[in-house]
């Protein structure tokens, strides 16, 4: 999940002249013309547009698929235990900027975890109220119902 929207302008560049004839090319679909018996190209009708026709081929198809469909093929031994493959996980998470002298916050855990990240370590201290501190480092962190509370409804929460 890209965090910086900059990105989408670069890697999904916006449609041009090109592309929209490119679309129009592979999905307008053609037909013969009664009086010549030709086959006549409703591109050039709409040549800066789709016709609606066009529109709905193009979304159907697989040049429009919401993921990419190279990585939707199994290309990897999944018989394996789940230890030996990657995982999305997250460290640090309540920090908010520095590691060391930065802020914290439970809102992180709910941003990691609806971006995806599905391991993250938490590490607590009892110090009279329950709070959720990394090792000897003095963080003013969320309390512990709070960070609990912040991963159950945004990560277990919504799988179930």
């Amino acid at each position: 999940v890209q965090r910086d929207p900059r990105l989408n302008e670069i890697l999904y560049p916006y449609a041009n002249r090109q592309t929209i004839r490119y679309i129009q090319e592979a999905y307008e679909p053609q037909e013969k013309s009664a009086s010549q018996g030709k086959l006549t190209d409703k591109a050039a009708i709409y040549p800066y547009g789709l016709t609606l026709e066009c529109f709905y081929r193009y979304l159907m198809s697989d040049d429009n698929a919401p993921v990419f469909l190279d990585r939707l093929d199994i290309y990897q031994d999944m018989d394996q235990p789940l230890c030996h493959y990657y995982i999305n996980s997250s460290h640090n998470t309540y920090l908010i900027g520095r590691q060391f002298g930065g802020k914290s916050s439970v809102e992180i855990y709910r941003q990691v975890l609806l971006a995806g990240c599905r391991d993250d370590c938490v590490n607590c201290w009892m110090a009279g109220m329950r709070v959720v501190i990394r090792e000897n480092f003095i963080l003013r962190v969320r309390g512990w119902r709070d960070c609990c509370s912040a991963i159950w409804l945004t990560g277990i929460g919504v799988e179930k």
